[in-house]
């Protein structure tokens, strides 16, 4: 079995996962949790592209069933665990059943992002709308590498960027000015809420990491890494927004994330134990974050905390709930995972 690490990456994870929370917990106004996101279609798309490829090295072929079974066995058992909490929450709080029935197929069969474009309210359960992204990413990418040519494959990539981000914008254009169509508002906004232009740009610089290895160190300019830097913090904070907002942040978050996975003298480090570990159990954050939340308020309710005391108890109980989740649920299948399913390990997937 290949072995594969990238430093620092999992403290990026640990960091999205976090600017998710402080959205969800201070609002918009002090930070867009979207673009945290936005941060883990990147890293996934860079991660996955690039151990399909060391596959590609290593074995001449793609198992398209393993690469399945790996993401089923890791994303799956906290997927339909926090559907089953959401479900029992749902029925508590006295919703109606017939609706349940109809929007519950979505989150079942991987469409939750489909239901944050129609805005169905699903307590504890919304948040799942980028897992159904990364779903559906999941199910279309391992056949891209079926293509024996390495160029034809990037080609793709680019042309996957392009699409992703020009044709949700040229729908909307045409269906504000002419259409007005209900169903064409669905599809441009289900199309911007896949994402797979983000997750494109990360299979872009895995290309690039693998094959191109005379042009990463010209990301590696320690100028070009403080100017990104700071001005990804600048516009960031400032919730700044672009015309393909995502798509450009996208572009900021790649070059950090090169220089955090490849560079020796990146500017600084995120590889640290508490960082790695916070990392591993990131998927627990993202999930857990709102239920914690919600437990912390029953807890001070009673008391006149100051509100960033309030973050670090929800903060505190997120860590909690995600690492019993962790060892409790994710580990168990992680381990069938990497004993049955995997020919390239990753520390970091």
């Amino acid at each position: 079995m290949t072995k594969v690490y990238f430093p620092n990456l999992n403290g990026l994870r640990f960091f999205a996962a976090m600017s998710v929370m402080i959205y969800h917990f201070y609002g918009i106004d002090i930070l867009n949790g979207h673009l945290g996101v936005v941060l883990f279609f990147v890293l996934s798309g860079f991660l996955i592209s690039y151990l399909l490829f060391e596959e590609i090295e290593n074995t001449k072929s793609i198992n398209i069933k393993n690469f399945y079974w790996r993401r089923i066995l890791r994303i799956w058992p906290l997927y339909f665990f926090i559907i089953l909490i959401a479900s029992i929450v749902y029925f508590i709080d006295g919703y109606s059943q017939n609706d349940y029935f109809e929007f519950i197929p979505l989150f079942i069969f991987f469409v939750p992002n489909l239901a944050f474009v129609l805005d169905i309210s699903f307590k504890y359960a919304g948040i799942l709308w980028s897992v159904g992204s990364e779903e559906q990413f999941y199910l279309c990418w391992p056949w891209l590498f079926k293509i024996k040519s390495k160029k034809k494959i990037l080609t793709i990539f680019f042309l996957i960027a392009i699409f992703f981000t020009v044709v949700p914008h040229t729908l909307d254009f045409f269906n504000s000015r002419i259409f007005n169509s209900k169903t064409l508002y669905i599809v441009s906004h289900m199309i911007q809420r896949m994402n797979f232009s983000c997750m494109a740009i990360g299979g872009v610089l895995a290309y690039l990491t693998k094959y191109k290895k005379n042009f990463i160190p010209l990301l590696f300019n320690r100028y070009l890494q403080w100017c990104n830097f700071i001005l990804l913090l600048f516009l960031w904070g400032m919730n700044v927004e672009f015309i393909f907002n995502d798509q450009m942040y996208a572009i900021m978050f790649g070059i950090l994330i090169i220089n955090m996975a490849l560079n020796n003298k990146v500017i600084f480090s995120l590889e640290y134990p508490l960082l790695n570990f916070l990392g591993k159990i990131s998927f627990g954050i993202y999930v857990y974050h709102l239920i914690a939340f919600d437990l912390g308020r029953i807890i001070y309710q009673d008391f006149l905390f100051p509100t960033l005391l309030n973050f670090i108890l929800g903060l505190f109980l997120t860590v909690i709930l995600s690492t019993i989740s962790y060892y409790l649920i994710e580990k168990p299948f992680l381990r069938s995972k990497l004993k049955k399913y995997t020919m390239v390990n990753s520390g970091n997937n």
